[in-house]
């Protein structure tokens, strides 16, 4: 319903005229299951869109240190650190401050919703999740994004 919500706005002339073509859309993702980022790309294929996928958080780090991206979905539970604290790190870096962020769990508590906010995230995704749901949710915030909407 959020969605359609958005496509309401987003169909609104003045709105049209400043987005561009989400296919263009940089998206990353990090989760250390390797099944899991299989499904997250399956997902953004669906949909038509291109991502870059990483298992860690130092890996992650370092290509969010060196490209920027119009999107990027964490995992809860990684290794070293976990995805919320990742969070926070990657909006200390300067083309990540405003980067729309949606966590992905299976782990959903109202503690972890809390903290996916408060780290950073803009949106919370349960898994295990509908594939066309996750490609319906990365077109959202790519326009979201593109119309300085966060």
């Amino acid at each position: 319903s959020q969605s359609l919500d958005f496509l309401a706005t987003l169909l609104e002339e003045k709105n049209l005229a400043r987005t561009k073509d989400p296919y263009l859309a940089n998206i990353f993702a990090v989760d250390d299951d390797h099944d899991a980022r299989k499904i997250i790309r399956s997902a953004m294929e669906l949909v038509s869109l291109k991502i870059t996928c990483a298992e860690d958080p130092k890996t992650t780090l370092a290509v969010l240190n060196e490209q920027k991206f119009d999107l990027i979905f964490i995992d809860v539970g990684l290794p070293e650190m976990n995805g919320f604290e990742l969070c926070t790190k990657l909006r200390k870096l300067p083309e990540h401050k405003k980067t729309p962020v949606v966590f992905l769990t299976g782990a959903v508590t109202v503690q972890n919703r809390v903290q996916s906010s408060l780290s950073g995230g803009n949106d919370f995704i349960a898994k295990p999740f509908n594939l066309l749901e996750l490609g319906v949710k990365a077109l959202t915030w790519i326009f979201k994004g593109q119309l300085g909407m966060l």
